[in-house]
């Protein structure tokens, strides 16, 4: 007797069918998120633009900031510098007011003795 082949039975058969369909739509699913390399290095290199400008903005901003700070500074300073001439020009008058006050007290005193 000559060994036979044993053929899958039916059952078995169609178990095989189903896995290989499970299979095929895993593959196809797959397939679906799969991006092709030359998108991908499109995407890749608009991120890398607008990482780019991004920076370009961010640098440049932070120049105006500065140069602001720096304006906001010299304009304080200026101020300061104001208020302190208006200071001593107050000051100055106030003692140049008291002085003539004194000067006059005194001349009217000298006059009143004489």
């Amino acid at each position: 007797m000559a060994p036979q082949e044993q053929q899958p039975d039916i059952a078995t058969m169609l178990y095989m069918i189903k896995s290989l369909e499970q299979q095929l739509t895993h593959v196809q699913e797959q397939l679906k998120s799969y991006v092709p390399i030359s998108l991908n290095d499109l995407q890749l290199q608009n991120i890398q633009t607008t990482v780019s400008r991004i920076e370009r903005d961010v640098v440049a901003m932070k120049a105006k900031q500065e140069a602001m700070e720096k304006d906001a500074r010299e304009a304080a300073d200026k101020q300061r510098a104001s208020l302190a001439a208006l200071q001593i020009r107050f000051l100055l008058g106030f003692a140049g007011v008291v002085v003539t006050i004194i000067s006059t007290v005194i001349a009217g005193f000298i006059t009143h003795l004489l």
